[in-house]
């Protein structure tokens, strides 16, 4: 056997983003194209590929060599469209909210004790590491994070915050955690959490303030908390808190209603 043993979680990562490329396209691709969408090598994505389509999860068109999914998938399909009946409302409303604002706008999921990225919209839409979709930030310390602690239970929040004292998953690991559950409560009054954070600037090399507020959306069928994020330069955002705040909550209501129309 070569010396370095195969990365197959990274292998494993990859299957599933060109899976989410072609839902995303929602149209047949060229191995060439799917390289250069997700910035692969051609040749590893072609292997990729062609590993895909052996285990009956792609099927390549002999006409055009383009790739596009098997009915293997229809019934994975099936179970996530009944775990999240609204993920397009989810779409519009991230896009919705950013076309209002034309701050950055992110979707996120709480995974243990981190807010992962599940969707970022953004004006500048080069390269922001930051903003990668499966990208986590700590619960404890972030503005997203806030928002998700107040939909748990005290109970639920002390066992939370021993699992992140437990892995080092808190923003500022300098800081107590005993303070950020405490402004649990002022995040439930206000019906949103708020926090300065530090991030790229665009087309600059040095970091910037911004200002982050963040709303949680109502619980999925499985129970899984997901929150609205907003996040823009603090001199332009933080005076209009408030006001950011009730455009989130009133476009998650409005999208979200029975019958609304996309």
């Amino acid at each position: 056997m070569s010396g370095q043993p195969r990365n197959f979680s990274k292998s494993a990562n990859r299957a599933l983003d060109v899976l989410s490329h072609l839902a995303e396209r929602r149209a047949p691709a060229r191995a060439a194209e799917i390289a250069d969408a997700l910035g692969m090598a051609r040749s590893s994505a072609d292997q990729l590929l062609k590993t895909m389509v052996a285990g009956g999860y792609l099927v390549l068109s002999t006409q055009d060599k383009s790739y596009f999914p098997s009915p293997r998938l229809a019934p994975f399909g099936r179970w996530i469209s009944d775990c999240y009946p609204a993920a397009a409302k989810l779409h519009d409303i991230v896009e919705d909210v950013h076309g209002q604002t034309g701050e950055i706008v992110t979707l996120t999921i709480q995974n243990d004790c981190y807010m992962q990225i599940m969707e970022a919209a953004r004006r500048e839409r080069g390269e922001d590491p930051t903003l990668a979709v499966g990208r986590k930030v700590p619960v404890f310390g972030s503005a997203i994070g806030g928002a998700a602690l107040t939909t748990k239970t005290g109970s639920e929040i002390r066992k939370l915050a021993q699992r992140a004292h437990r892995q080092h998953a808190v923003m500022d690991r300098s800081a107590p955690l005993a303070p950020l559950i405490d402004e649990v409560r002022f995040y439930r009054l206000a019906g949103y959490s708020a926090r300065a954070t530090r991030r790229p600037a665009p087309g600059e090399g040095a970091d910037m303030d911004y200002w982050s507020i963040a709303v949680t959306l109502p619980p999925s069928e499985n129970g899984a908390t997901m929150v609205l994020g907003l996040s823009g330069p603090e001199s332009v955002v933080r005076p209009r808190e408030s006001q950011i705040a009730r455009l989130m909550r009133e476009t998650i209501q409005r999208r979200l209603a029975p019958g609304a129309v996309n």
